[in-house]
């Protein structure tokens, strides 16, 4: 059994901005491809 539940936090559009960018330097730090996207905290465990 799953129970998702989905919020909205509510945020000004300065902080979204800003972690944005953080997530966007890692990713280049890191070198991650531009077409990998992670689907969320439990990414890679298809079929368990």
């Amino acid at each position: 059994m799953s129970i998702t539940y989905t919020a909205t936090l509510p945020v000004r559009d300065q902080t979204v901005f800003y972690l944005s960018g953080l997530l966007h330097a890692e990713r280049a730090r890191r070198g991650t491809r531009t077409e990998r996207r992670a689907r969320g905290v439990r990414a890679g465990r298809a079929g368990r």
